[in-house]
């Protein structure tokens, strides 16, 4: 008996743990001759929200900052935020969040003098903010990088985590 490729043997439990049979990926070309065809990025948006409003996640496309400031105050309101830990990245900093923090008194901080300092904060904080690469629709999955900066506890200590995600 041939035994199944990686490949194989991942694809085979992913279907498995998401309700798919065989069958749904039969006529599936082989991934490496697969191409991206260019879709609508509202349309995406629009099944993307339905997706993740299933799995009692918010997704929200604000088209402005007063927008933005509307929907992070219903976080803040909600979530009774007194603290926030953040990603110095230049979308947090480009999209108004720390200012609009600042100004209702949140204690907001993206930058740690060490790794205690960031841990002993991090674990405190009621809100992490990072910066998302991507979202799978499918699973509601959000992929992001870790690296000195953009640290992954960042999403997984605070109790509440806000992704921010380009439509680029």
């Amino acid at each position: 008996m041939i035994k199944k490729s990686a490949r194989e043997h991942i694809l085979s439990k992913l279907r498995k743990n998401t309700g798919f049979s065989n069958e749904d990926f039969s006529n599936s070309p082989d991934i490496k001759h697969r191409g991206l065809a260019w879709t609508d990025p509202g349309a995406e948006c629009e099944a993307l929200k339905t997706t993740l409003n299933n799995l009692a996640v918010v997704f929200q496309t604000p088209e402005d900052k007063k927008e933005t400031e509307q929907f992070l105050n219903m976080i803040l309101d909600t979530h009774s935020i007194r603290s926030c830990v953040a990603w110095d990245h230049p979308l947090i900093e480009s999209s108004g969040i720390p200012e609009i923090l600042g100004s209702k008194g949140i204690l907001f901080r993206n930058r740690f003098q060490d790794k205690a300092d960031f841990k002993s904060y991090c674990s405190q904080a009621d809100l992490g903010i990072t910066a998302a690469d991507a979202i799978v629709e499918e699973s509601g999955t959000v992929v992001t990088r870790a690296k000195r900066g953009w640290e992954r506890a960042t999403s997984l200590l605070p109790p509440v985590h806000l992704a921010l995600i380009s439509v680029e």
